[in-house]
């Protein structure tokens, strides 16, 4: 449990380069009780722990004064039983819609422990400074948790190494706060999408 007083970068003993949130502590947020691991890969990524709302965790990278991408994990409840894969992969849809762009449809993704669906979206305008956006709307395949996580990421280009290191590292964690057994040998969750998405 994270106390007040803490700086909001680091959590219970654990160094600025690491986040986790328990299920106890998601529940007492009211969202699902689901909780998540991530690491950062190098200092040169900024974690900002949320405190409130269902946005739990923001990740950025900064290169020559400019934003290269960020990474914002939100936390969501839903009656998963009654039709996981169609409601995970309608989170999907809709969050790739409020992106306001060019959108593939969802399609499938595993990973250890937990699976659901991604989509990818290309905004337009000159204005735009994170123009490449992926989402992955995912649950643990513990059936008895009550929501999902949806993972958004945003960038300068189609590729942002840090991203991919940091999904490398995401663990969804069920209610017993460790990750739900799964297929190991499941693929990490990575970008581009592009070129594995479109047909």
């Amino acid at each position: 449990m994270v106390h007040a007083r803490r700086s909001r970068n680091t959590i219970a003993g654990l160094a600025p380069s690491a986040f986790k949130l328990s299920p106890i502590a998601s529940r007492r947020r009211g969202l699902a009780a689901i909780g998540l691991e991530l690491e950062l890969p190098s200092d040169a990524v900024a974690l900002e722990r949320v405190e409130a709302g269902d946005t739990v965790v923001r990740c950025s990278e900064q290169q020559n004064g400019k934003v290269v991408g960020e990474l914002e994990v939100e936390v969501f409840r839903a009656a998963l039983v009654i039709d996981r894969d169609g409601i995970l992969e309608e989170k999907a849809h809709v969050a790739a819609d409020a992106e306001h762009g060019r959108a593939t449809p969802p399609v499938p993704v595993s990973l250890p422990g937990a699976s659901g669906f991604r989509a990818e979206v290309v905004r337009v305008g000159a204005a735009q400074q994170l123009p490449y956006v992926y989402l992955f709307a995912i649950a643990p395949h513990d059936l008895g948790v009550d929501g999902g996580v949806l993972v958004t990421v945003r960038c300068a280009g189609p590729e942002w190494p840090a991203a991919n290191a940091i999904l490398s590292t995401l663990r969804v964690l069920g209610r017993a706060g460790t990750p739900v057994p799964g297929n190991d040998d499941a693929p990490v969750l990575a970008l581009p999408l592009t070129a594995s998405s479109r047909r």
